[in-house]
Protein backbone atom coordinates (compact mmCIF):
# COMPACT_ATOMS: atom_id res chain seq x y z
CA UNK A 1 0.00 0.00 0.00
CA UNK A 2 1.13 3.56 -0.51
CA UNK A 3 3.05 5.93 1.70
CA UNK A 4 3.15 9.61 0.87
CA UNK A 5 1.75 9.89 -2.66
CA UNK A 6 4.50 10.44 -5.21
CA UNK A 7 4.94 13.40 -7.50
CA UNK A 8 2.64 13.18 -10.51
CA UNK A 9 5.36 11.60 -12.67
CA UNK A 10 8.18 9.41 -11.39
CA UNK A 11 11.57 9.09 -13.02
CA UNK A 12 13.31 5.80 -13.56
CA UNK A 13 14.69 4.32 -10.38
CA UNK A 14 18.12 3.92 -11.99
CA UNK A 15 20.83 5.58 -9.94
CA UNK A 16 24.62 5.39 -10.10
CA UNK A 17 24.70 4.81 -6.35
CA UNK A 18 22.05 2.09 -6.38
CA UNK A 19 23.21 -1.46 -5.61
CA UNK A 20 23.61 -3.69 -8.65
CA UNK A 21 21.80 -6.98 -9.15
CA UNK A 22 23.05 -9.47 -6.52
CA UNK A 23 25.14 -12.32 -7.89
CA UNK A 24 23.30 -14.90 -5.78
CA UNK A 25 20.10 -13.43 -4.28
CA UNK A 26 18.13 -15.58 -1.87
CA UNK A 27 15.27 -13.31 -0.77
CA UNK A 28 12.52 -11.31 -2.43
CA UNK A 29 11.04 -8.36 -0.54
CA UNK A 30 7.95 -7.12 -2.34
CA UNK A 31 5.24 -4.48 -1.97
CA UNK A 32 1.52 -5.23 -2.06
CA UNK A 33 -0.73 -2.47 -3.42
CA UNK A 34 0.18 -1.49 -6.96
CA UNK A 35 2.55 -4.46 -7.36
CA UNK A 36 0.55 -7.56 -6.47
CA UNK A 37 -2.66 -5.66 -7.17
CA UNK A 38 -3.91 -3.06 -9.59
CA UNK A 39 -2.98 0.56 -8.95
CA UNK A 40 -3.69 1.98 -5.51
CA UNK A 41 -4.14 5.55 -6.65
CA UNK A 42 -6.52 4.43 -9.39
CA UNK A 43 -8.60 2.80 -6.65
CA UNK A 44 -8.58 6.01 -4.64
CA UNK A 45 -9.74 7.91 -7.73
CA UNK A 46 -12.54 5.43 -8.41
CA UNK A 47 -13.74 5.77 -4.82
CA UNK A 48 -13.77 9.54 -5.07
CA UNK A 49 -15.84 9.41 -8.27
CA UNK A 50 -18.28 7.03 -6.56
CA UNK A 51 -18.62 9.59 -3.76
CA UNK A 52 -19.45 12.32 -6.27
CA UNK A 53 -16.04 13.95 -5.86
CA UNK A 54 -13.35 14.91 -8.33
CA UNK A 55 -11.15 11.90 -9.16
CA UNK A 56 -8.06 13.50 -7.60
CA UNK A 57 -9.81 14.67 -4.44
CA UNK A 58 -7.95 12.17 -2.25
CA UNK A 59 -4.55 13.37 -3.48
CA UNK A 60 -5.63 16.99 -3.16
CA UNK A 61 -6.52 16.38 0.48
CA UNK A 62 -3.31 14.51 1.30
CA UNK A 63 -1.07 17.03 -0.43
CA UNK A 64 -3.08 20.10 0.49
CA UNK A 65 -3.03 20.08 4.28
CA UNK A 66 -0.45 18.91 6.82
CA UNK A 67 -3.27 17.60 9.00
CA UNK A 68 -4.53 15.25 6.28
CA UNK A 69 -1.02 14.06 5.53
CA UNK A 70 -0.46 13.46 9.22
CA UNK A 71 -3.57 11.32 9.47
CA UNK A 72 -2.43 9.28 6.48
CA UNK A 73 0.98 8.71 8.05
CA UNK A 74 -0.52 7.83 11.43
CA UNK A 75 -2.91 5.20 10.10
CA UNK A 76 -0.13 3.59 8.04
CA UNK A 77 2.07 3.38 11.14
CA UNK A 78 -0.73 1.89 13.21
CA UNK A 79 -0.80 4.93 15.47
CA UNK A 80 -4.41 5.63 14.56
CA UNK A 81 -7.23 3.08 14.47
CA UNK A 82 -9.07 2.70 11.17
CA UNK A 83 -12.31 4.16 12.51
CA UNK A 84 -10.47 7.12 14.05
CA UNK A 85 -8.84 7.84 10.71
CA UNK A 86 -12.17 7.58 8.90
CA UNK A 87 -13.93 9.99 11.25
CA UNK A 88 -11.15 12.56 10.97
CA UNK A 89 -10.42 12.18 7.26
CA UNK A 90 -13.90 11.89 5.73
CA UNK A 91 -14.77 15.60 6.26
CA UNK A 92 -11.50 16.53 4.53
CA UNK A 93 -12.71 14.76 1.40
CA UNK A 94 -16.14 16.36 1.47
CA UNK A 95 -18.99 17.24 3.83
CA UNK A 96 -21.21 14.42 2.58
CA UNK A 97 -18.61 11.64 2.73
CA UNK A 98 -19.69 8.94 5.17
CA UNK A 99 -16.86 7.97 7.57
CA UNK A 100 -17.99 4.40 8.22
CA UNK A 101 -16.23 2.02 5.85
CA UNK A 102 -14.22 4.75 4.12
CA UNK A 103 -10.99 2.75 4.05
CA UNK A 104 -12.77 -0.21 2.47
CA UNK A 105 -14.33 2.04 -0.16
CA UNK A 106 -10.99 3.66 -0.97
CA UNK A 107 -9.40 0.28 -1.70
CA UNK A 108 -12.48 -1.47 -3.12
CA UNK A 109 -11.29 -1.23 -6.74
CA UNK A 110 -8.02 -3.08 -6.09
CA UNK A 111 -7.77 -6.27 -8.13
CA UNK A 112 -5.15 -9.02 -7.90
CA UNK A 113 -2.34 -8.99 -10.44
CA UNK A 114 -2.35 -12.72 -11.13
CA UNK A 115 0.95 -12.89 -13.09
CA UNK A 116 2.77 -11.14 -10.23
CA UNK A 117 1.17 -13.39 -7.63
CA UNK A 118 2.14 -16.43 -9.67
CA UNK A 119 5.73 -15.16 -9.91
CA UNK A 120 5.94 -14.88 -6.10
CA UNK A 121 4.57 -18.42 -5.72
CA UNK A 122 7.05 -19.76 -8.26
CA UNK A 123 10.00 -18.05 -6.59
CA UNK A 124 9.00 -19.39 -3.19
CA UNK A 125 8.59 -22.87 -4.62
CA UNK A 126 12.14 -22.54 -6.02
CA UNK A 127 13.48 -21.91 -2.52
CA UNK A 128 13.59 -18.11 -2.54
CA UNK A 129 12.62 -16.53 0.79
CA UNK A 130 9.61 -14.30 0.13
CA UNK A 131 8.65 -11.38 2.35
CA UNK A 132 5.75 -8.97 1.97
CA UNK A 133 6.85 -5.42 2.85
CA UNK A 134 3.79 -3.21 2.74
CA UNK A 135 2.58 0.11 4.10
CA UNK A 136 -0.82 -0.93 5.40
CA UNK A 137 -3.84 1.28 4.74
CA UNK A 138 -6.52 -0.75 6.44
CA UNK A 139 -5.76 -4.40 7.16
CA UNK A 140 -8.89 -5.51 5.30
CA UNK A 141 -7.08 -5.03 1.98
CA UNK A 142 -5.14 -8.26 2.54
CA UNK A 143 -8.15 -10.40 3.47
CA UNK A 144 -8.71 -12.01 0.07
CA UNK A 145 -5.07 -12.99 -0.42
CA UNK A 146 -3.39 -16.17 0.77
CA UNK A 147 -0.48 -14.46 2.51
CA UNK A 148 0.74 -17.64 4.28
CA UNK A 149 0.76 -19.42 0.93
CA UNK A 150 2.71 -16.63 -0.74
CA UNK A 151 5.15 -15.47 1.90
CA UNK A 152 7.57 -16.80 4.44
CA UNK A 153 7.34 -13.49 6.32
CA UNK A 154 4.97 -10.52 6.38
CA UNK A 155 6.00 -7.03 7.51
CA UNK A 156 3.13 -4.53 7.58
CA UNK A 157 3.75 -0.95 8.64
CA UNK A 158 0.68 -0.87 10.85
CA UNK A 159 1.98 -3.86 12.81
CA UNK A 160 5.58 -2.70 13.25
CA UNK A 161 5.01 1.06 13.72
CA UNK A 162 7.31 2.21 10.91
CA UNK A 163 6.68 2.61 7.19
CA UNK A 164 8.52 2.89 3.91
CA UNK A 165 10.63 4.78 3.01
CA UNK A 166 12.15 4.75 6.52
CA UNK A 167 15.39 2.80 6.58
CA UNK A 168 14.25 1.07 9.78
CA UNK A 169 11.60 -0.98 8.00
CA UNK A 170 14.09 -2.28 5.44
CA UNK A 171 16.46 -3.31 8.20
CA UNK A 172 13.60 -5.05 9.98
CA UNK A 173 12.62 -6.86 6.79
CA UNK A 174 16.18 -8.10 6.27
CA UNK A 175 16.27 -9.30 9.87
CA UNK A 176 12.97 -11.15 9.51
CA UNK A 177 14.14 -12.77 6.27
CA UNK A 178 17.50 -13.63 7.86
CA UNK A 179 19.33 -12.25 4.84
CA UNK A 180 21.95 -9.59 4.22
CA UNK A 181 21.13 -6.64 2.01
CA UNK A 182 23.39 -7.85 -0.78
CA UNK A 183 21.39 -11.09 -1.09
CA UNK A 184 17.97 -9.44 -1.38
CA UNK A 185 15.87 -7.95 -4.18
CA UNK A 186 13.11 -5.43 -3.45
CA UNK A 187 10.13 -4.59 -5.69
CA UNK A 188 7.92 -1.53 -5.27
CA UNK A 189 5.87 0.74 -7.52
CA UNK A 190 7.03 3.96 -5.84
CA UNK A 191 10.44 5.27 -6.75
CA UNK A 192 11.04 6.83 -3.34
CA UNK A 193 10.73 3.39 -1.75
CA UNK A 194 13.10 1.78 -4.26
CA UNK A 195 15.64 4.56 -3.70
CA UNK A 196 15.36 4.08 0.07
CA UNK A 197 15.96 0.36 -0.33
CA UNK A 198 19.07 1.20 -2.32
CA UNK A 199 20.33 3.33 0.55
CA UNK A 200 19.92 0.24 2.73
CA UNK A 201 22.07 -1.70 0.28
CA UNK A 202 19.19 -3.61 -1.34
CA UNK A 203 18.87 -3.93 -5.11
CA UNK A 204 15.51 -2.50 -6.15
CA UNK A 205 13.18 -3.07 -9.07
CA UNK A 206 10.75 -0.25 -9.85
CA UNK A 207 7.50 -1.97 -10.79
CA UNK A 208 5.45 -0.60 -13.64
CA UNK A 209 3.81 -3.76 -14.95
CA UNK A 210 4.23 -7.51 -14.71
CA UNK A 211 5.55 -7.66 -18.28
CA UNK A 212 8.73 -5.85 -17.22
CA UNK A 213 9.06 -6.85 -13.56
CA UNK A 214 8.81 -10.60 -14.12
CA UNK A 215 11.72 -10.73 -16.58
CA UNK A 216 13.76 -8.65 -14.12
CA UNK A 217 13.03 -11.21 -11.39
CA UNK A 218 13.87 -14.10 -13.71
CA UNK A 219 17.19 -12.48 -14.48
CA UNK A 220 17.95 -11.72 -10.83
CA UNK A 221 17.07 -15.13 -9.38
CA UNK A 222 17.75 -17.36 -12.37
CA UNK A 223 14.31 -18.92 -11.99
CA UNK A 224 11.99 -19.33 -14.98
CA UNK A 225 8.63 -17.79 -14.15
CA UNK A 226 5.73 -19.15 -16.14
CA UNK A 227 3.81 -15.86 -16.21
CA UNK A 228 6.77 -14.11 -17.80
Amino acid sequence: MPDNPPAPESRSAGDDAAPGVPTDPTALLIDFGGVLTSGVFASFSAACVAEGLEPDRFLQAIRGTPEAGGLFTAVERGELADDEFERAFAPMLGPDVRPEGLLRRLTAALRPDEPMLAAVRDLRAAGVTTLLLSNSFGMHAYDDYDLPGLFDHVVLSGDVGVRKPSGAIYRLALERAAVTADRAVFVDDLEQNVVAAGRAGIHGVLHVEAATTIPALEAAFGVPLGAG
